[in-house]
């Protein structure tokens, strides 16, 4: 199994794009320093979307050994969309799997945490675009830029996207407390 291990402090940072360069070339060095970077951006990416626990821990591993193998021959400029895409697949799997509906990553050791199935149900009722910016953005802590970056679209765009996530989630959560009243 490769594992993305961390080095510094974790903070959100995405990889140089001289290392994604070298690390394509087949840099071993480099190749460590992006994966290094990446883990601490795909284990919140993860939690943000599967909650933290033993779900999303060993989606952020499946998601390090794909990227591992991704790395040689991809296309250097494209490698980060790559990740995020990637990513995006592994925890939608999951998410499946945690309601019932595929076979996920590794079912044979995927275990419920308590909590994760409420805030995957929540985050599953969002538009997958929608989605995936307000994860990037509050649980994997990217700025707009980053973000904009990773998914393929302008600052302008990723920012209208947060705001109407976020009005969608307030708005279930007044419907919901008007019913329980």
């Amino acid at each position: 199994m490769v594992r993305m291990t961390p080095t510094g402090d974790g903070g959100p940072e995405l990889p140089g794009t001289a290392d994604v360069a070298a690390a394509v070339e087949g840099d071993e060095v480099a190749r460590q320093r992006v994966l290094a970077v990446l883990h601490p951006l795909v284990v919140r990416y993860c939690r943000g979307r599967l909650g933290a626990g033993p779900a999303a821990d060993e989606a952020a591993d499946e998601i390090g050994e794909r990227v591992a193998a991704l790395l040689p021959g991809t296309d250097g400029a494209a490698f980060l969309v790559a990740v995020y895409r990637l990513a995006r697949d592994v925890t939608d799997s999951v998410e499946d799997a945690l309601a019932g509906r595929g076979s996920g990553v590794r079912p044979r050791r995927l275990r419920v945490v308590p909590g994760a199935t409420a805030a995957v149900s929540v985050l599953s009722r969002l538009p997958a675009d929608l989605r995936d910016v307000l994860v990037l953005r509050v649980a994997a802590g990217l700025g707009v830029a980053d973000v904009a970056a990773l998914v393929g679209s302008s600052v302008e765009t990723v920012r209208v996207r947060q705001h109407r996530a976020l009005v969608r989630l307030r708005a279930r959560g007044q419907g919901a407390a008007a019913a329980g009243a």
